[in-house]
């Protein structure tokens, strides 16, 4: 549940993102994209200065215990353990799947659909604000049926909301694979991070998720990379989607030996 709290921070990033940045650019011209990014790294900066003040390395200090030796770290413990790669592949493919339905987003709408600029924004929006309750929902969820039964349910639902996208185009059938998608989607990370801690405690956690999340970044890059060749060979992004569930699927299956 905590993880999936933290989690959320992803989805208020996108609902502060999608009135702030075309305002930035509808301000700049055609400078808006690079004040935009200015803007980011200002924010950024700023972040990291908050949690240099907040945050504490260890839970002891934020509570003025007397802080233990720190534990020496067990990389080989890590690297050498089945379930990291299993979990890291589930990550991957995950990570691929999530991309291609983020990046297309409004390329599909726009280019393929023929909706306006507000309406895919609008469309998107709507995403942010759903998925500001997904981390709390199923970091609860995970807490009570597992991390496995959980990863599981929410990559069959991120596969539908794929292939709704890429199938049933009318604006019924977006608005519930936005809702689907926003429900689901970035609880993900959370959830990830807690499998992690529950696998190699606490000491080892950071280290396991930072091994694991190699692989969610081989995703998210080649993911865009393949659905844009799909896209342009095409001339739609419709089987980019429909890729996108079949990838969802298989790493459902995949999850399902977690052990």
């Amino acid at each position: 549940l905590a993880s999936g709290i933290v989690a959320s921070g992803s989805s208020l990033g996108l609902v502060l993102s999608e009135p702030l940045v075309p305002r930035i650019i509808a301000h700049s011209g055609e400078t808006g994209w690079r004040i935009a990014w200015y803007v980011f790294a200002a924010a950024t900066v700023v972040i990291a200065f908050i949690n240099l003040v907040v945050m504490r390395n260890r839970p002891a200090a934020s509570v003025g215990l007397s802080a233990s030796p720190r534990p020496a770290l067990d990389w080989r413990r890590i690297v050498s353990s089945r379930y990291a790669w299993h979990l890291g592949s589930v990550y991957m493919l995950w990570g691929y799947a999530y991309m291609v339905y983020f990046v297309f987003f409004q390329k599909r709408l726009i280019h393929d659909l023929g909706f306006t600029s507000e309406e895919a924004g609008s469309l998107f929006l709507a995403l942010g604000l759903t998925s500001l309750i997904c981390g709390v929902v199923w970091g609860w969820t995970s807490d009570r049926i597992g991390r496995r039964e959980t990863m599981v349910l929410l990559l069959l639902l991120e596969a539908i909301a794929s292939a709704l996208f890429a199938f049933w185009p009318t604006k019924l059938g977006l608005i519930v694979s936005a809702g689907v998608f926003g429900l689901t989607a970035l609880s993900f990370i959370g959830l990830v991070g807690a499998a992690c801690g529950d696998r190699f405690g606490a000491v080892l956690a950071p280290a396991s998720l930072g091994f694991v999340t190699l692989f969610v970044g081989i995703g998210q890059a080649i993911g865009p990379v393949v659905a844009g060749r799909i896209g342009d060979a095409f001339s739609s992004f419709a089987h980019a989607y429909a890729m996108s569930a079949g990838v969802f699927v298989l790493a459902a299956v995949l999850a399902v030996s977690l052990s």
